[in-house]
């Protein structure tokens, strides 16, 4: 009977965790006030989990690509053509057509390395002498 026990804990293991992850999720939604259907709409962004390929191709259009306007309505004639897929793809391709990866490495350096302007290191140094005093405030400079 132990072995048999062990195998089913190890098994549900998983599914516990879960379970017990979504219950307090629910209960957390609950204190501050969320009804169930508000939290499902918290974890899907436009409202309804898409149903087909073609339902997410368009919702990635309107919303990550921003190809489409976000009042547009989803059209089943042209998912039936495989519009919304093949437009999706199309962007993808010109994104990355597009995509240069020494730019990445350029905005990286900016992010990280911003060397300071003269102005603001003359500004950081503290005036030790009468002279030093009597230019920086006749200049307007009254940062010390």
């Amino acid at each position: 009977m132990d072995p048999l026990k062990e195998k089913l804990d190890s098994a549900l293991r998983e599914e516990l965790k879960l379970n017990a992850i979504t219950c307090a999720l629910i209960i957390v939604g609950l204190r501050r006030g969320l009804n169930p259907i508000q939290q499902s709409d918290f974890f899907t962004p436009w409202g309804n989990a898409p149903e087909s390929k073609e339902e997410l191709a368009f919702q990635d259009l309107v919303w990550f690509h921003k190809v489409l306007p976000p009042h547009d309505k989803f059209n089943p004639e042209l998912a039936a053509r495989g519009y919304y897929t093949k437009l999706k793809w199309q962007k993808l391709d010109e994104f990355w057509s597009e995509y240069d990866p020494e730019q990445d490495k350029d905005i990286h350096y900016r992010k990280t390395c911003k060397p300071r302007s003269i102005h603001v290191q003359k500004q950081l140094k503290k005036p030790s002498s009468l002279k030093s005093i009597r230019k920086i405030l006749a200049e307007g400079n009254y940062g010390f």
